[in-house]
């Protein structure tokens, strides 16, 4: 375990996840910006969240993706050696796949109004219903190792021991990168295998990837989801797309969601320089690709890239898979008042 010293502030822990995102355009045939333009990106808002911390008792803590990745994933790998029978499984298809792994696509869903209805079925990926249905045979009598990139509250790692539970596997590890205290906590209340955290923060009260400060880019902000019959699943449109709401405006809740104490003006400047950073990636798609990139053109990445809805909408019917993405977020970039 790598402990990260607080020093006595607390810690705000940001998770480069950009490049490493925005790369699933790729296997979607699209040409992507190189990581020095992702890089700068992502400078520019650290230094924005640094500056919104100057000052007071917390730190911003900055953890690179890769890096991150390759300790989960060697954790895992490392208690599989104990036991190469078991399965590893994660919610996390950028971590679970090098683990050689099964993804359990999971996702907290919310309503419209920004609201959590419920954790459900990943964008991308059936009911959670149909998935146990077709891991049943697999986990049945059989060891697993749960692989996670972290856990806030524990409720999604506590509802995969549920669901796990019900095929007749046995979870006997649990692997997280990062692990906050009431997770733990809740974690510990029902679990009693092995549970190995790789970053421990003495200190920790949030915790954000930057890929969910940029709209358009795969798995960007929170999904947006429905119930149907037992289950809940991501909204689609009648054209494939799925729906979410990115942290930034017009869309999302920089105070609330993000955990920064901003004042008004401050969510715009940080939401403006946002916007622009993801028009300038898909300025460079462009120019890389030598045409318009349209929605349709990278809807069915993995992870999903859905399309965003600000706060403004009255309708869902404002966007289909011939808009040119460029245009759609200058449309959202206006309503950021």
């Amino acid at each position: 375990m790598k402990t990260i010293s607080s020093n006595g502030f607390s810690q705000y822990i940001l998770t480069l996840t950009l490049y490493e995102h925005l790369c699933s355009f790729k296997r979607v045939g699209l040409k992507t910006p190189d990581k020095a333009v992702v890089d700068r990106i992502e400078e520019g808002l650290i230094k924005r969240i640094n500056k919104v911390f100057e000052g007071s008792e917390s730190v911003v803590e900055i953890i690179r993706f890769n890096d991150f990745c390759d300790e989960i994933v060697s954790a895992a790998k490392g208690i599989k050696t104990k036991m190469p029978d078991a399965v590893v499984i994660s919610t996390t298809p950028m971590i679970v796949y090098d683990a050689g792994g099964i993804c359990f696509g999971l996702s907290r869903l919310i309503g419209v109004d920004g609201m959590i209805i419920s954790i459900g079925s990943r964008a991308g990926s059936s009911s959670v219903e149909k998935q146990l249905e077709l891991m049943r045979k697999e986990l049945s009598g059989r060891r697993v190792i749960i692989l996670e990139d972290g856990s806030f509250t524990g409720s999604t790692l506590c509802f995969m021991l549920d669901k796990l539970s019900s095929c007749g596997a046995k979870v006997e590890a649990i692997v997280v990168g990062i692990l906050f205290p009431d997770a733990k906590k809740k974690l510990e209340m029902t679990f009693k295998g092995e549970l190995v955290c790789k970053y421990h923060f003495e200190n920790p009260f949030d915790w954000m990837p930057s890929h969910d400060f940029f709209p358009f880019v795969p798995n960007s902000g929170r999904v947006i989801g429905t119930k149907a019959g037992e289950s809940f699943i991501p909204l689609h449109m009648s054209d494939r797309s799925t729906l979410s709401k990115p942290y930034i405006l017009p869309y999302g809740q920089l105070d609330k969601w993000a955990g920064l104490p901003l004042d008004r003006s401050e969510m715009i400047d940080m939401s403006r320089f946002c916007m622009d950073g993801s028009i300038e990636i898909f300025e460079v798609m462009e120019r890389l690709n030598g045409r318009p990139i349209t929605v349709g053109d990278i809807i069915d990445t993995r992870p999903i890239t859905s399309v965003p809805l600000s706060w403004g909408r009255k309708t869902l019917d404002f966007c289909d898979l011939g808009h040119r993405v460029i245009d759609v977020m200058k449309k959202d970039k206006a309503d950021i008042l």
